[in-house]
């Protein structure tokens, strides 16, 4: 008796779900194009699975597509929640560029610089309100080399600063770097593509390999880094400006460094270990 009750009652489930169906009353259609014909239950096509020729009905209408020319819509699209968390988004501008491709990944500098960018690292991040998040991770990052190499962190003088933005904002007006002496303090200045503004003070740092500690004297390919790490000097001030998609930076270093005779005391060996530094 339970079997028969179970068996009419699978019956009736199948029948009301195909009853649209069978009374010829389901009308909707799959895919939307040019060449359309009216399917009948009757009278099924001859060719299904022909090669690179598809045919996909299912209700009243049917539609025979070619590769060539297909439909505007072929599968369900992802949710907006996948396609948040798992696919890699880049701002259409710059087509998937990856600053870091250009740095020497297994090196205690690109471990600083990651520290310092890695959450913003693309133009369009960085970019926004006259670049106001480039000033914060500038100012890390220097600070964080001076660490490596044992000289104190520098505090932002505001001054320097508003002389800095000054001289960066004539730069960018001229479309040149142009040099203004002063002799109370150290000035670095340089211009880049803005997609290449987060690696400014790496470069610099870089020429560490090229200098020579032994030297108390100017070392000319070396003289960006020795600056940065300048014991001596206790405050700096930044200013950026921009033309298009060049960016002008300069930085102003007080005391002034590069001071012949006196590099041995001022420009200290990496200190580095991996008990002692912390980011």
């Amino acid at each position: 008796m339970f079997l028969n009750s179970l068996l009419f009652y699978i019956i009736l489930l199948i029948s009301f779900s195909k009853i649209d169906f069978l009374l010829g009353t389901k009308k909707k259609v799959h895919f939307g194009g040019e060449h359309v014909k009216t399917f009948r239950f009757e009278d099924p096509p001859t060719k299904i699975g022909e090669r690179d020729i598809y045919v996909r009905y299912g209700g009243k209408d049917v539609i025979i597509f070619n590769p060539k020319h297909p439909p505007n819509r072929l599968k369900k699209g992802q949710s907006f929640w996948h396609r948040f968390f798992f696919r890699r988004r880049h701002h259409p501008r710059y087509n998937g560029f990856k600053v870091e491709s250009l740095l020497k990944r297994r090196s205690l500098s690109f471990k600083i610089w990651y520290n310092v960018w890695n959450q913003c690292k693309r133009p369009d991040c960085y970019s926004k309100h006259n670049f106001a998040k480039v000033y914060g991770m500038f100012f890390k990052e220097i600070n964080l080399y001076r660490k490596l190499h044992r000289s104190a962190p520098l505090k932002y003088d505001r001054k320097l600063g508003m002389e800095a933005l000054k001289e960066a904002t004539k730069c960018a007006n001229a479309g040149t770097l142009i040099t203004f002496k002063k002799y109370r303090y150290s000035t670095l200045h340089a211009i880049f593509n803005i997609e290449y503004v987060p690696i400014t003070i790496y470069k610099w740092y870089r020429e560490v390999s090229m200098y020579n500690f032994k030297s108390n004297v100017i070392i000319p390919h070396a003289e960006h880094f020795s600056i940065l790490v300048w014991a001596n000097t206790t405050r700096i001030g930044i200013g950026i400006a921009r033309n298009k998609n060049d960016i002008y930076m300069v930085f102003k270093f007080y005391p002034e460094g590069n001071q012949n005779y006196r590099f041995k005391e001022n420009v200290h060996r990496s200190a580095y270990n991996k008990y002692n530094f912390r980011i």
